[in-house]
């Protein structure tokens, strides 16, 4: 008997989710004056929520004189002709590129798409540039990458950006040098959310990626969101890898047969597998956004 699919998520009644913490404020009030410094901004996203992992806050800072180009990075867990679609039709006129940060994919091009986008005026001063995003969408993993790619760098400046498989591990404003000849300075910036997330869809599509913490939720209610939309999107890696045999459209039946295949009773634990198992790409390469997505993200 087919399983029949929900159409739309059955959010709780007056179901909302507030993440601002106090050091994004901070950050928030510090960026107009950071980004006066910048010849460049660098927007990383998401590449499996293209749309809904952009935060619309940040074009808002940009004045024209400042050069934007959007990486889509994580490139290789995510459906990538669905995802390319979503960027052709959502992003015209804006340069893009696609990454997997901890791959070390595609560094030549985005330096060389910096060096062609910015006219040097001074040898000696160099492009500025800025690396932002959501929390979680791989700034730091980035930015050290870029210097791993200079031998000079790499002996000279031993600084690095701290990374984590978490939100929130960068917490201040810093420069880094990725470049020589020319000389290529990247800001790195805290991860920030949005101050206010009005569509309870994106919210649950930045914690299932790792851009909310998954506490503000809770992790029942990502891993019941993640299967939904799997199952919406026929994404069906989950039955081969959690033995289900068939479509599951219900999360307390699929924590009973993990239960039973892997000897893991607590719930959370399970939800645990479940998410490591998705950010990880073993649930297959999936695009949790669609083309009519609504998002509040699109430029």
């Amino acid at each position: 008997m087919k399983k029949k699919i929900i159409e739309e998520f059955p959010f709780p009644h007056n179901f909302k989710i507030n993440w601002f913490p106090g050091h994004m404020n901070k950050t928030y009030k510090l960026l107009p004056e950071q980004i006066k410094k910048i010849d460049l901004f660098l927007e990383l996203r998401d590449s499996r929520i293209p749309l809904s992992s952009g935060n619309p806050e940040i074009p808002k800072l940009l004045t024209e004189n400042i050069k934007h180009i959007i990486l889509f990075n994580k490139y290789d867990i995510c459906d990538q002709v669905k995802t390319r679609k979503i960027v052709e039709t959502n992003f015209p006129g804006i340069k893009t590129l696609y990454s997997t940060a901890k791959h070390q994919q595609n560094l030549k091009k985005i330096i060389d798409l910096l060096q062609k986008e910015v006219s040097l005026k001074f040898k000696t001063v160099g492009i500025w540039c800025m690396v932002g995003g959501l929390p979680n969408v791989g700034k730091s993993t980035l930015i050290n990458n870029f210097k791993q790619m200079n031998l000079e760098l790499r002996e000279v400046n031993k600084k690095t950006a701290k990374t984590e498989a978490t939100a929130t591990t960068t917490r201040h404003i810093d420069f880094f040098k990725v470049n020589e000849n020319p000389n290529i300075y990247i800001m790195d910036t805290p991860g920030i959310i949005m101050p206010k997330i009005d569509n309870n869809d994106i919210g649950l599509k930045l914690s299932v990626c790792g851009n909310i913490k998954d506490k503000i939720v809770g992790k029942q209610m990502i891993c019941e969101y993640l299967l939904y939309l799997l199952n919406r999107y026929d994404y069906l890696e989950y039955i081969k890898v959690f033995k289900t045999e068939e479509k599951v459209t219900s999360l307390d039946t699929l924590l009973r047969i993990i239960s039973k295949e892997f000897k893991i009773t607590d719930k959370n634990n399970a939800c645990d597998l479940i998410l490591k198992n998705f950010q990880l790409g073993k649930l297959g390469k999936v695009t949790l956004d669609n083309e009519n997505s609504t998002s509040l993200n699109k430029l």
